[in-house]
């Protein structure tokens, strides 16, 4: 079966293709999509628990359940047509999902091809590896834990620009040679299809490969220097 990962750089919303496609995908299965989030603040809660699904229901998907962690029922993930795992405290997220019956019931289903999409700290507790900045825990550490393991020899970094996180990239690359490595932005999505990068939407996404830093365009790595001439000979097309 196919599996179908999208992994966002920050908080919701959707990017609007890749929404699309995440839509298309839950329509094949049965049940609701379902969002998974910590709760907090009831009002508060309610207007930002929309945006995870404002776009998907601009675009006709109206079938959902708002589940925060702790009071979720193992069945209602089992039974899901999607799943969304929200933005907020990544080693809160990790405590509530990893290792435990609601991470068994995503895995699950993710194996049965029910789209799983995951924002920062959703995304970041998404592979094998789980990596946390120094920006997102109380220590100002790098830390780094077992994650859901829906992703195998990649390693990702959120937040990327909007928080300057060139160096956690470099120490995540250093930290797992062997991996892929990629810092998304906010307002990003990488889609990976049974699982490799399949197709990216949004304002950036980078990787090191050999130390250098390389931004990624329609899937492939390029230097400063090709991107440069990319956008020259784009430029140099439309005069």
């Amino acid at each position: 079966m196919t599996t179908n990962l999208f992994l966002f750089g920050g908080g919701p919303p959707f990017t609007n293709k890749l929404a699309e496609r995440f839509r298309k995908i839950a329509k094949k299965h049965t049940g609701k999509v379902v969002v998974l989030y910590i709760e907090k603040n009831l009002q508060k809660d309610k207007t930002y628990t929309k945006k995870y699904i404002n776009t998907l229901r601009k675009k006709g998907y109206n079938d959902f359940c708002l589940l925060p962690l702790g009071t979720t029922k193992v069945a209602e993930v089992e039974n899901s047509a999607g799943i969304i795992i929200g933005a907020g405290n990544t080693l809160v997220y990790a405590k509530h999902i990893v290792d435990t019956a609601i991470g068994k019931a995503i895995k699950d289903a993710y194996e049965r091809g029910v789209p799983v999409a995951g924002f920062s700290a959703g995304a970041l507790i998404s592979p094998s590896e789980c990596v946390i900045s120094p920006r997102d825990n109380k220590e100002r550490l790098f830390k780094q834990r077992k994650g859901l393991g829906l992703l195998n020899n990649t390693v990702l970094v959120a937040h990327y620009q909007q928080w300057e996180e060139s160096k956690h990239l470099r120490e995540t690359a250093t930290a797992f040679p062997t991996f892929q490595n990629y810092g998304i932005n906010e307002h990003t999505d990488i889609y990976f299809r049974d699982g490799t990068f399949f197709e990216m939407e949004g304002d950036g996404v980078f990787t090191i490969i050999d130390q250098q830093l390389h931004a990624v365009i329609n899937k492939e790595p390029v230097s400063k220097l090709k991107l440069w001439q990319k956008i020259r000979n784009f430029f140099l097309k439309v005069r």
